[in-house]
């Protein structure tokens, strides 16, 4: 046993290592790629070693060899390691689970690596004091921090904070490209929202960036997370030199490329960024190397972004292109003030049947307006503009309206009418567009029956968000889009 004060690392002959178990030769990342994602964005540098969509090895030499054993990963205070899901040069993050609360947390442990240990020890406590003075929903949490010593004899500060459900937004966009407006303004209310928590704390992040906002459109939530560069707007204590470039290139404002001081109105730059990005698809400056975009940051012009998306409401345009100003002072004043702006947009396009910006038009037919509803709302934050037909006839004078729908998903339990004779009827007159076919779990014989019929797949109530969006991508060839 390994022991400072209370804090203590122990390697148990059994762990709680589910599917992962530890293995000497080989130590698995998790093989769950929605945790590997959230927590290598927990990270306080931006270079990463973990399992995106497969397992793969890690190097026991970036890791702390305290942790590394035939009997075990053992556990830092009351949480017990069962993973490990990020390293870096700053430290390493571990997958963990905390007893006393039932869940799982993760675990950031610094690096006994580092040449200059005592600024990193200063970094790294930083990071859990910023955490600290936040208490906001959109911000992950610290739970709790503490120092551990290693059997060298080395002692290193860890930290544990919360798991922040769902995906990097960076995922998201690297996966469907850009974003229908409304999810772009639900994003970045979200977003700036949690901002506005940190600066009222009197905090600059200083590293907003995709990769940095977790995104759960099941609970309809953001977190920010990753304060490894985050400081004090007034900071007596400078523990990096003012000309030390800190960031994520594409995402730093131009005074970060100047090695100024930075404070709140550098956190909205970026925040001006993230929303051209999911506009676009890209962010505004792009290039080779990082010189070239240092150059453009500062002094290039962005391509309009309407130029890019015309769908766009003038109000959302004008706000991000007042954000990527140049001049600090010419930005919004605040957190708040973007929050406003964003709540005052009107989208420029209201309907779903003609929003350019989603990659697939869906007619839901269903009589169950409450989960029609909430059907909706949530396929409009996967980009998929969906209507719903409450009878036979509201579906067949849907289906012949310009533009026609990309694909029909058709309830089995229709109401007063057979789903089946439905299905019959649009194989019957329109076999070219794809149906999809709801159901529940007591009633599969019928979605085997509709498969038989020429139906491209079946779902099963209660329906998953990620797991509809999938099946629609994955079996649907959109139609034309091109108004006659």
């Amino acid at each position: 046993m390994l022991h400072d004060g209370e804090v203590s690392v122990r390697r148990p002959a059994e762990t709680r290592m589910g599917s992962n178990a530890f293995n000497s030769e080989h130590d698995p990342l998790s093989g769950d790629s929605v945790w590997n994602d959230e927590i290598a964005c927990l990270m306080a540098d931006s270079v990463f070693h973990f399992a995106d969509d497969q397992q793969k090895e890690l190097n026991p030499a970036d890791t702390t060899t305290a942790f590394h054993s035939h009997q075990g990963m053992g556990h830092i205070d009351k949480y017990v390691l069962t993973s490990v899901l990020g390293t870096g040069g700053m430290g390493i993050v571990f997958r963990a689970f905390d007893p006393s609360e039932d869940c799982d947390v993760c675990v950031k442990l610094m690096s006994h690596t580092l040449k200059d240990k005592r600024n990193a020890r200063l970094r790294f406590e930083r990071e859990a004091s910023m955490l600290r003075m936040v208490r906001h929903h959109n911000v992950v949490r610290l739970l709790q921090q503490g120092n551990v010593k290693l059997e060298n004899g080395t002692s290193l500060p860890w930290m544990a904070m919360s798991l922040a459900p769902g995906r990097p937004l960076d995922k998201l966009l690297k996966k469907e490209g850009r974003f229908a407006e409304n999810r772009i303004l639900w994003i970045g209310k979200e977003l700036t929202r949690g901002l506005a928590a940190i600066h009222e704390a009197g905090i600059v992040h200083r590293d907003l960036k995709p990769s940095n906002l977790i995104v759960d459109e099941n609970s309809d939530r953001l977190s920010i997370i990753d304060f490894g560069l985050a400081r004090p707007l007034r900071n007596s204590t400078m523990i990096t030199r003012s000309d030390q470039l800190l960031g994520t290139p594409a995402y730093m404002s131009p005074e970060q490329f100047k090695g100024a001081p930075p404070d709140h109105r550098t956190d909205l730059y970026s925040v001006g960024v993230i929303l051209y990005t999911m506009a676009a698809g890209i962010p505004p400056f792009v290039a080779n190397d990082w010189s070239a975009l240092r150059n453009r940051v500062m002094t290039g012009k962005a391509e309009p972004v309407d130029q890019l998306r015309p769908d766009l409401s003038e109000g959302l345009r004008q706000l991000i292109h007042t954000l990527l100003e140049k001049n600090p002072a010419r930005r919004l004043a605040s957190a708040v003030a973007v929050v406003h702006a964003l709540e005052s947009v009107e989208p420029k396009v209201e309907s779903a049947a003609h929003d350019p910006s989603a990659w697939c038009r869906v007619i839901l037919a269903d009589d169950d307006e409450q989960f029609g509803k909430a059907a909706i709302h949530r396929m409009k934050l996967k980009g998929v503009a969906m209507r719903q037909a409450l009878t036979p006839f509201e579906l067949f004078r849907m289906i012949s309206e310009k533009p026609g729908p990309d694909a029909v998903l058709v309830d089995m339990a229709y109401g007063d009418h057979d789903g089946m004779d439905v299905v019959r009827q649009l194989r019957e007159e329109r076999p070219e567009l794809p149906v999809l076919v709801l159901t529940s779990a007591r009633s599969i014989d019928k979605a085997v029956a509709a498969m038989k019929l020429g139906c491209k797949d079946f779902l099963c109530k209660p329906l998953e968000d990620d797991n509809l969006a999938r099946v629609i991508r994955d079996t649907i060839v959109p139609n034309d889009r091109t108004d006659a």
